[in-house]
């Protein structure tokens, strides 16, 4: 996995979190290939360690001349215990993206899942969590843990 940490905690507002961003990045580094064994995913996937806004982590797919990009983004304001809980989360996102089981929608507001058009709700909504990829990606992520982290 690539990893990246933002400028803005290597040198500026968020500098305070540089020592945890820099164990995140040991913690992936040192459990990539066992992380590789349970969850299906592509060669390259991009792991950017900044703050975010209202979410632990976000995971994305996008095309560049028709090539697929993968990443995760992990905050690095939260604690030990959430950062295993979002990393596996969302790595098993990017599973589902790569293996083509989760797809966005041409249609606004929808995404695809395993064939099912499902309408999306916002991330702030109890509703989320009902999600069929997002309950997958709780119950493996909490799984997971277990087995990779011995938490």
């Amino acid at each position: 996995m690539d990893i990246e940490i933002v400028p803005s905690v290597k040198y500026g507002n968020y500098k305070r979190f540089l020592s945890q961003a820099r164990d995140f990045e040991g913690i992936i580094q040192r459990s990539e290939s066992k992380v590789r064994k349970y969850i299906n995913l592509p060669d390259q996937v991009k792991v950017v360690l900044r703050p975010i806004r209202d979410v632990l982590g976000t995971a994305a797919t996008y095309k560049v001349k028709s090539i697929p990009l993968y990443t995760v983004e992990i905050d690095v304001r939260q604690t030990l215990n959430e950062f295993y809980d979002t990393l596996l989360h969302e790595l098993v996102h990017i599973e589902q993206y790569f293996e083509d089981r989760l797809k966005l929608s041409s249609e606004l507001f929808y995404s695809i899942y395993e064939g099912r058009k499902i309408r999306l709700v916002s991330h702030k909504s109890d509703e989320y969590y009902n999600l069929p990829w997002e309950e997958e990606a709780t119950k493996r992520a909490t799984k997971l843990k277990r087995i990779i982290y011995y938490i």
